[in-house]
């Protein structure tokens, strides 16, 4: 894949090829540098909400903004249009990482697609469970502790987890997140010049809301 993407690179007709191939490798860098985190967090047991977030503004949130600031560049919009494409992008990817953490605790079994919860089971570190360390005290902060230590959640224990959370407010946390977020991506958006482009990715954008929400 990383190879047909520079061969698609290369086919764009622009006389701005250098910026778009050195755009397109930062974001391989962040993309790279967001796993790695990733990873690590993997044998960490000191992973607290901003680091998760840094971790997905380097993954989904890099991607996002790139494919926003490529089109802008590719488009010819000034330093000052690219930097709210970029900032768009920054919070979509942000409410769409959040909202597919939540997703996997309380979408629809048939439309999810997976198994609901498959995170817990596996230890994963996403907002909800480090928002869930954090909001919980005493024998309800050891119960989520378990999960890390256990290295994951027994799958039958995926319903218990899911009513401690809403119990503590985390899923109305997470929900609140993505809102805030998607309205700072459409907000910045909405300061574009006015004409056809910016509205389809406007229009696009509201798509991508109203799923978040």
């Amino acid at each position: 894949l990383m190879g047909l993407s520079y061969d698609l690179l290369a086919q764009v007709e622009t006389d701005r090829t250098a910026e778009v191939i050195r755009t397109f490798h930062r974001m391989v860098a962040r993309l790279c540098e967001g796993q790695a985190l990733d990873t690590a967090f993997e044998t960490r047991h000191d992973v607290l909400v901003p680091d998760y977030l840094d971790m997905i503004a380097r993954k989904t949130g890099a991607l996002v903004e790139a494919a926003l600031d490529l089109g802008g560049l590719i488009g010819g919009a000034d330093d000052a249009a690219r930097k709210t494409l970029r900032t768009a992008g920054h919070e979509l990817g942000r409410a769409f990482q959040i909202q597919d953490d939540l997703l996997d605790l309380t979408a629809d079994s048939d439309g999810w697609g997976k198994a609901i919860g498959g995170d817990l089971v596996v230890g994963k570190k996403t907002f909800l469970l480090l928002r869930a360390l954090e909001c919980a005290q005493g024998d309800e902060h050891r119960w989520f502790s378990h999960i890390l230590t256990d290295g994951g959640l027994p799958p039958e224990e995926v319903p218990e987890a899911r009513a401690r959370m809403k119990r503590l407010g985390v899923l109305d946390d997470a929900r609140d997140a993505v809102r805030r977020h998607s309205d700072a991506g459409l907000a910045a958006l909405g300061t574009l010049p006015p004409g056809p482009s910016a509205e389809a990715l406007r229009d696009l954008a509201e798509q991508l809301a109203r799923r978040l929400r």
